[in-house]
């Protein structure tokens, strides 16, 4: 983008894991932090370029890497954690990002956009913190967030 010098638009994506304890397994969270903090560093480096800068942090979107094989259980958690009252979508993601390609964001870098329908305006806390929580018992390392055994 430097080199042909028309200037341009990189979309990171980080994830509404990167916000606060609770919303993802340890590992992810930090990885997610480094990628929301990178996007708004570069941002101020890039900017002399015209080139914007700017990260997406999803929610619980509906996806299979997200329901794995429990599609009933993570609607469920949607539902009871996420004010919104319609469930999250990949639609909902690709929006933010054409918006962030578009004309329409030529001033906009350095962000980091939320989309998870209200979830973090309340706390995500969607894995708990206590002795019974999910993040205590297994990390994610292993296993993913989808609970599927991962393979090498």
């Amino acid at each position: 983008m430097k080199a042909q010098g028309r200037g341009g638009s990189i979309i990171n994506t980080a994830s509404v894991a990167s916000i606060g304890g609770g919303a993802g397994p340890h590992a992810y969270s930090a990885a997610k932090a480094a990628v929301a903090d990178l996007s708004r560093s570069i941002s101020a480096e890039l900017a002399a370029h015209r080139i914007l800068v700017n990260a997406i942090a999803p929610g619980m979107i509906r996806t299979p890497l997200a329901t794995g094989y429990r599609e009933d259980a993570f609607d469920r958690l949607a539902r009871e954690k996420q004010p919104w009252p319609e469930p999250d979508q990949p639609q909902h993601i690709a929006d933010t990002a054409l918006f962030l390609a578009s004309d329409e964001s030529r001033f906009v870098t350095g962000h980091v956009f939320v989309v998870d329908g209200g979830l973090t305006a309340q706390g995500p806390d969607l894995l708990g913190h206590d002795a019974g929580s999910r993040l205590l018992r297994k990390t994610g390392l292993n296993t993913g967030f989808t609970g599927i055994p991962g393979t090498v």
